[in-house]
């Protein structure tokens, strides 16, 4: 299937849902051309995976508050503690 047809299947489904935002003016954003052909150059979408590391920050931080791990030089156990404190996952 074509891009452009894909395009207009994918606004079919998304009308209905109310997903569909709109669409932009060609002016206001930039699109990719390819220098040879001139072609649309299309972002190619892959698979994205997180990690969540809420819970394993917790315990490293733990081993280094306990004594299990030491941090050298010492005075770096409190920006341990801030960076391991401020995990968003």
């Amino acid at each position: 299937m074509s891009r452009w047809r894909a395009r207009e299947r994918v606004i079919a489904a998304l009308k209905p849902t109310g997903a569909y935002l709109g669409k932009r003016d060609a002016e206001q954003s930039v699109i990719l051309r390819c220098s040879r052909s001139g072609d649309v150059i299309e972002p190619m979408l892959m698979p994205q995976w997180y990690v969540q590391c809420g819970k394993l920050a917790q315990q490293a931080d733990g081993l280094v508050q306990t004594g299990a791990i030491e941090l050298l030089p010492g005075r770096q156990r409190a920006v341990w503690h801030n960076w391991m404190s401020g995990i968003e996952d």
